[in-house]
């Protein structure tokens, strides 16, 4: 959140230059020479507009409207005003709020949507949060339908080392509940990567995340796809089935394939040896239970309902 105001009383326009402090630098991106107001975020000055700022957040309004102090400093004739956030996530917040945002299609940086939650959270501009959610969103559905029309590629956001888990971490320190279910589940894909860090990227670690997931693990393992009863399978569907999902070893990924995402796979094709009568009672019984899996996603992860899942 930002601070109020420093009263160190300065030469006008003269940077501190205290021992073991750098010189305060001007941002060669946002500096405008029509600007009325500076902001400082670490060592990084920002010349802006006071009356846009204003329009755009109530929180900067505040902070605008407290009074000046005697010997405030200031910068060609401009009020400073300190603020607690890195200088990296201010200038991704003024270049959001002075520069056309990107559109939806345009897969943007992941650090851009993470700056533009926290941010639009901190200085209550909902627009730039709205438009965040709506990215991780379109990545992280809540709906099967919109699951499937995703087929596991990265449309609105650049895919990167670490992602996943930076997104969980982002979810869980801003309260996005929505987007978890299937932020773990695409985890579970690659489970060792999760459990020797090799999704972190430079994130650090997530225990919550890991026991998540091997909950979920568990969970499905025991689940309805077993193959205790075989006397009910019909025309051997039931340990086809079986053998697709979790034979030798739990896929537990696959449960959420759709049938022809399934079944066009090279090396599962090799494994069919069903007439099309089976084949159609295998889809039937896939389907079913594809939709009762996405229903209870949440649960698998120890998580409210989907219609019990908030955001702020």
């Amino acid at each position: 959140m930002p601070k109020r105001c420093r009263s160190v009383s300065e030469a006008e326009g003269q940077p501190s230059t205290a021992v073991g402090q750098s010189p305060f630098e001007r941002s060669s991106e946002t500096w405008y020479h029509d600007g009325n107001i500076v902001l400082q975020a670490g060592n990084t000055q920002f010349k802006v507009h006071q009356g846009l700022l204003e329009r755009q957040s109530i929180v900067f309004s505040e902070l605008f409207s407290q009074p000046r102090k005697p010997g405030e400093r200031t910068v060609e004739g401009c009020r400073v005003v300190d603020l607690e956030e890195s200088e990296g996530d201010v200038q991704l917040l003024l270049t959001a709020l002075y520069e056309p945002r990107p559109a939806l299609k345009d897969p943007v940086p992941f650090k851009f949507v993470s700056a533009m939650i926290r941010m639009g959270l901190s200085y209550r501009i909902p627009q730039l949060y709205e438009e965040a959610l709506e990215r991780l969103t379109m990545e992280l559905p809540t709906t099967l339908e919109e699951y499937d029309q995703r087929n596991g590629a990265w449309t609105s956001i650049v895919e990167e080392k670490g992602l996943l888990i930076k997104i969980v971490n982002l979810a869980h320190k801003c309260g996005i509940h929505t987007i978890l279910p299937a932020a773990y589940f695409r985890c579970l894909s690659n489970m060792d990567a999760l459990l020797y860090g090799e999704l972190l990227g430079d994130e650090p670690d997530s225990p919550r995340s890991e026991a998540a997931c091997l909950t979920a693990v568990r969970a499905e393992v025991g689940g309805s796809w077993s193959c205790d009863d075989e006397e009910q399978c019909f025309y051997g569907t039931r340990p086809w089935l079986c053998n697709v999902l979790w034979n030798p070893v739990p896929k537990v990924e696959r449960v959420l394939l759709n049938w022809k995402h399934l079944t066009s796979k090279e090396f599962l094709l090799t494994c069919t040896s069903l007439c099309e009568k089976c084949l159609k009672e295998a889809q039937e019984k896939f389907e079913v239970e594809r939709s009762v899996t996405w229903m209870e996603l949440p649960g698998y992860f120890g998580l409210p309902k989907w219609e019990d899942l908030k955001n702020p």
